[in-house]
């Protein structure tokens, strides 16, 4: 057996144990393991749809041979049966997809709830930093069980913000700028740029585009920190458009510097980066650091991104045993 079929097979029996360990918060019947991380149950069990479905989805024909590969691997199935508890069954998860930790993200037959079911629980402080978000972002509807296991929250219609156009996305961009600057009126705690990433900048030392943020971030001095979303990546904004959207996602709200959330959106995104690379948005920009205190001569976009790329490869790193330097490459 090749190693990338047995590691396949392992992939898949964990996803099937993860599906079985949490059997009272999922939708019964036999469920289909489409590949490594994926797994629905047929809608009135019409598999060949599915499975369809998902091998359309790669690109190329490369891509879609390996679907097959893995669609093929065993364990193919997984029987769930019915759950002991009093979820009305229309919000039962029919499709997840298993996160890095092993935990499940699931979504209902209709694509209204997302059910985070996870192997460890959320931080005893989520409750208070999200009803904070809510005055900042749209809120929707959502519950956290008392072990903090089990999050449904409403799922704002829409798609993602990675599959608009490009102009909307910028829209978006421009939006939580102006959202960001607003918030710097009220009272805010002043911090170093970089705190917590700190050791993993001094590790960079000598490569110029890190010198250039360790150099910012000293004569930068303090700069106002807020409660962000932390993890407020196109990914993770779902609406129609710029005109009405929501952040899902919430695990990784913390204190950041005030540009994080905004920029969040743009390390990885062609269109916004180059928006504000550009001068697209110049005013925005001087804006939100005209609120802050801070010389826009100092702190330029594409240092700020680059700051954002570090503080967020680190604490992936250190909060959910990601590798830093390949999260750092993929940001930047």
């Amino acid at each position: 057996m090749s190693g990338g079929l047995a590691r396949e097979r392992a992939a898949k029996a964990a996803l099937a144990a993860a599906l079985r360990d949490r059997s009272d918060d999922v939708a019964p019947g036999l469920w289909r393991i489409l590949d490594t991380r994926s797994a629905v149950l047929p809608d009135d069990g019409r598999a060949w749809r599915a499975i369809v479905a998902h091998v359309e989805r790669g690109r190329g024909v490369k891509r879609a041979l390996l679907d097959v590969r893995r669609l093929l691997a065993v364990p193919r199935r997984v029987r769930i049966e019915g759950p002991t508890t009093e979820t009305p069954a229309a919000q039962l998860p029919v499709r997840v997809l298993m996160t890095k930790d092993g935990g499940l993200v699931g979504f209902d037959r209709a694509d209204s709830i997302v059910t985070h079911l996870r192997r460890t629980p959320l931080p005893a402080d989520y409750r208070e930093r999200r009803a904070a978000l809510e005055k900042v972002y749209r809120a929707v509807e959502w519950h956290l069980d008392d072990d903090g296991r089990l999050l449904r929250e409403a799922r704002v219609p829409g798609r993602p913000a990675r599959f608009w156009e490009p102009a909307d996305r910028v829209a978006l961009l421009r939006d939580v700028l102006a959202v960001s600057t607003t918030r710097l009126a009220a009272d805010t705690v002043r911090k170093p740029l970089v705190v917590d990433a700190r050791a993993a900048l001094d590790r960079l030392s000598g490569q110029s585009r890190w010198d250039d943020v360790a150099r910012s971030a000293e004569t930068a001095g303090e700069v106002p920190w807020v409660l962000s979303h932390g993890d407020l990546t196109p990914e993770n904004v779902l609406g129609q458009g710029p005109e009405e959207w929501g952040p899902i996602d919430f695990e990784d709200a913390r204190p950041a510097p005030f540009f994080f959330d905004a920029l969040s959106l743009a390390v990885r995104d062609d269109a916004m980066r180059a928006a504000l690379i550009s001068g697209t948005l110049a005013k925005e920009w001087s804006d939100l650091l005209a609120a802050a205190g801070v010389d826009p001569v100092i702190l330029t976009p594409a240092i700020a991104m680059d700051a954002v790329a570090l503080i967020a490869a680190d604490h992936h790193h250190r909060e959910h045993g990601g590798d830093f330097s390949y999260t750092l490459a993929s940001l930047t």
